[in-house]
């Protein structure tokens, strides 16, 4: 005789959802094209330019220290990778270290502004009699 035994096993699985938030920190943007000492002449455009690692990041200028507003003589603008500051027709005042500040990096260079100097002689016509 030949016995037949059954066993059921049964199984309970149970899955759970967890939700995790995590927070992806980005490297801060760095300067991959510094600015540089520029020399001009009164009257002149000139354009201060340097790159970001990031691309489409607003920076501020700075003049000495002071915050750069955008104005007719000074147009601040950035496109991509490139940050620029614009001055129009440059005076000796315009010498000065100009900055682009980004987060917690920055580079500066420096603006040196020659002046037109004329030489005025003074002529008196003397009349002999």
């Amino acid at each position: 005789m030949i016995t037949l035994i059954m066993i059921v096993l049964r199984f309970s699985i149970t899955f759970t959802t967890k939700t995790f938030l995590a927070t992806i920190l980005e490297a801060p943007a760095t300067f991959t094209k510094p600015l540089h000492d520029l020399t001009a002449n009164e009257k002149d455009t000139i354009t201060l330019t340097c790159d970001l690692s990031k691309p489409n990041t607003p920076c501020k200028w700075f003049k000495d220290n002071q915050e750069i507003k955008p104005s007719d003589h000074a147009q601040i603008s950035y496109d991509g990778y490139t940050q620029q500051l614009l001055l129009t027709d440059v005076t000796v005042d315009d010498t000065a270290t100009y900055s682009c500040v980004c987060g917690d990096v920055s580079t500066e260079a420096t603006l040196q502004v020659h002046g037109t100097w004329w030489l005025k002689h003074d002529l008196t016509l003397i009349h002999k009699s």
